[in-house]
């Protein structure tokens, strides 16, 4: 994304942002995001992988955890995909309605199993429902240590952000 197309997301001007070193967030949006937090508990487990044979929070059952916490704050999200061949990539954007203030969760990105509609549906289902579960801190699966990810021979660098689609 160019300068100028970021800025336009922001509240705030680039230079403030880069004086604080870091992303800028709103306060009011800062509070509103706490506000929602506390009332975020947990996806429920509604899809079960054949494959892994263990269940799952579909995309579904991670809207439905945070859409209406966050909208009772006065915040709404969006997801925004990003055009990296062989990956869907996803940012999870936060908008307090009140003064437009925008919070951008950072890229999340998913390997596409092939060319196919199918496996670039498949990866954009998984990018929403991580990118959104992430950005909320929201508990969903069971943590395996990381384990079925150590047993893949994925040794591919991560993908280069290509700009929005």
């Amino acid at each position: 994304m160019t300068e100028d197309k970021t800025r336009a997301f922001r509240k705030e001007p680039l230079e403030k942002q880069e004086a604080d070193q870091g992303e800028y967030i709103d306060p009011k949006l800062a509070q509103a995001l706490l506000e929602a937090q506390k009332e975020i508990t947990h996806a429920v487990k509604d899809g079960n992988n054949p494959h892994y044979k263990n269940p799952y929070a579909t995309l579904e059952s991670v809207i439905e955890a945070v859409k209406k916490p966050l909208n009772k704050k006065g915040i709404t999200f969006l997801q925004v995909p990003y055009h990296v061949p062989g990956y869907q990539c996803v940012e999870t954007v936060f908008i307090l309605a009140e003064n437009g203030a925008v919070f951008r969760a950072g890229k999340t990105s998913v390997a596409c199993k092939d060319q196919t509609p199918q496996s670039y549906g498949s990866s954009l289902t998984y990018a929403r429902r991580y990118s959104l579960g992430t950005s909320c801190v929201l508990k969903t699966e069971k943590d395996d240590d990381a384990n079925k990810a150590q047993s893949s021979n994925n040794t591919t660098k991560p993908p280069e952000d290509k700009g929005p689609m």
